[in-house]
């Protein structure tokens, strides 16, 4: 038990999405109640457009974004992927500490070396970002514990996603997990709860792809909102919604727009009402008081139509249902039916109306009959489909041996083994021979140069100097890892003999060598220079 005695651990769970950032602290115990995050705030940092050169620097995060009218935001991931670590640090030293108005998830002066954390990551995301990751957890917070678990595990462990079962799905291993969100859209079948990674199937239509469609959509015909993305998401939330029929719709909203049209006031950030805006009926009301609003007639359905329809907006890819059964397709066949009578939905798309009925039309009618008559669809119980990362972080969160069984890191021991491989000083193997060294360099050959990038890029290992590099390709270019080992002809380790790829052990160590000089501004030592 983290902190000894009879203290309960503390755990904290961060759903590290791309468009929100969710965050709590796990109970004690669970019981049938839903259970909500603490802290819910954009995942994102702001700097205000307006005001001095003291305005226009001061960061802002979470709540302290809406209010500025005119703001440049920075997202700290793509593709649901953390490229910018800075920015993450920040938003999660607010969520975690607190801020001017973000009230903090632990007390002040909580000691986090006897607190776990636990956050959800993507797909498929990059070994190298959670390590990267791990190292932020550890050394610049100091946590005690901390597990990064894949989106699609968590999801299905959600208290309200799980209560709905019944024997039939309790026996059965295995499912298809369905996440749609901000930036993007993915299905995976399971067994025994982990992803079967080679049936996985992506669609790159998510909320910031519509959000980003609406905001062109409204800058030709309405009002340029350049300057206030989350105004914008909060009206596709808002006013848009897909619908079951897509033609038909749209045909009834030209010829009747009165029954479809809705109007978006904006805020009035001259006064201290919201700093978002509302929904009205635009023949009761016509705007603020500067008499600002936008009016979304047949857009309202068009903007969701790209989840069904990526081609309509330049992305060549399957629709979301598509996606989905394609995905059930992939499966073994054998499997194909017990995955299908397990659908687990989850994430922030299926709040829009009219997508959740939409989807389960879509998936049913791109299976065969005989698959699609067995098909039962599990969503959180509330209507919060965007909680159920969260919830099942929170889950998981909450016994000791699930976490054990996913890998739980302790401090000390990825401290130990960081040390031991010289993460916070060294080089990545692949950056040895990264650059390319300039025309005329001795022994330089451009085909073998190329294949030893790949060789060195496939490697894990860390190097701090030139005596490490040479004692990498030593170990890179000769089958018997002996260092020291000048036999020329010994059998070269990559066994890989594709165009460009070096004769034998003494080209491999030429040419391996050449980058380890360029990398570190010296020349190689002994035969291999």
């Amino acid at each position: 038990m983290v902190g000894g005695g009879d203290k309960a651990p503390i755990v904290v769970t961060i759903d590290n999405g791309g468009g929100s950032l969710k965050a709590g602290l796990v109970n004690s115990t669970l019981d049938g109640d839903a259970i909500y995050p603490e802290t819910e705030i954009p995942n994102a940092v702001a700097r205000s457009r307006r005001g001095g050169k003291a305005a226009k620097n001061k960061l802002l995060i979470g709540k302290e974004i809406t209010p500025c009218p005119e703001y440049t935001m920075t997202r700290p991931s793509h593709k649901g992927v953390v490229i910018d670590w800075e920015t993450e640090k920040i938003i999660w030293d607010a969520v975690i500490h607190g801020r001017r108005l973000l009230p903090g998830l632990l007390p002040k002066g909580t000691d986090l070396s006897e607190v776990t954390v636990l956050v959800s990551q993507p797909l498929f995301c990059p070994v190298m970002v959670t390590r990267v990751g791990m190292q932020v957890l550890f050394e610049d917070f100091g946590f005690a514990r901390a597990l990064f678990i894949d989106s699609p595990i968590c999801l299905q462990f959600s208290q309200g996603i799980t209560s709905q079962f019944g024997d039939d799905e309790w026996r059965n291993p295995c499912g298809l997990i369905v996440d749609a969100g901000f930036s993007g859209c993915r299905a995976v079948p399971v067994y025994n709860t982990y992803p079967l990674e080679h049936c996985a199937q992506r669609m790159d239509v998510g909320g910031r792809v519509m959000t980003n469609y609406l905001k062109e959509a409204l800058a030709y015909n309405q009002v340029d909102l350049d300057d206030a993305p989350l105004l914008v998401e909060h009206i596709r939330e808002n006013m848009c919604y897909s619908a079951l029929n897509f033609a038909e719709e749209v045909q009834a909203a030209r010829a009747n727009p009165s029954e479809t049209i809705r109007r978006y006031v904006l805020p009035d950030h001259s006064s201290s009402s919201s700093h978002l805006g509302r929904v009205v009926d635009p023949q009761i009301e016509e705007g603020n008081s500067s008499g600002e609003f936008v009016d979304l007639n047949h857009e309202r359905m068009v903007i969701c139509e790209a989840l069904w329809q990526p081609g309509s907006i330049g992305i060549v890819q399957e629709g979301l249902g598509e996606m989905a059964a394609g995905a059930v397709m992939k499966a073994p066949a054998a499997t194909r039916s017990a995955v299908a009578k397990k659908v687990i939905l989850g994430g922030g798309l299926f709040l829009i109306p009219g997508v959740l009925e939409r989807f389960k039309q879509e998936f049913k009618s791109n299976l065969p009959d005989d698959i699609a008559s067995e098909v039962r669809f599990f969503v959180e119980e509330d209507g919060r489909y965007d909680l159920s990362v969260w919830r099942g972080l929170h889950t998981l969160g909450s016994s000791e041996t699930d976490m054990a069984q996913l890998g739980l890191f302790k401090r000390d021991a990825w401290l130990k083994a960081a040390r031991k491989a010289a993460v916070p000083s060294g080089t990545a193997a692949s950056d040895v021979i990264s650059l390319t060294p300039k025309s005329g360099v001795s022994g330089f050959d451009l085909d073998r140069f190329r294949f030893c990038q790949k060789a060195c890029a496939a490697s894990d290992e860390v190097i701090r100097d030139m005596k490490d590099c040479e004692e990498f390709c030593l170990r890179l270019c000769f089958k018997d890892s002996i260092v020291g080992d000048s036999n020329a002809n010994a059998n070269y380790v990559v066994l890989d003999r594709s165009p460009g790829a070096p004769e034998n052990s003494a080209k491999c160590m030429q040419v391996c060598t050449t980058g380890c000089g360029f990398r570190f501004g010296e020349e190689a030592s002994g035969d291999w220079k």
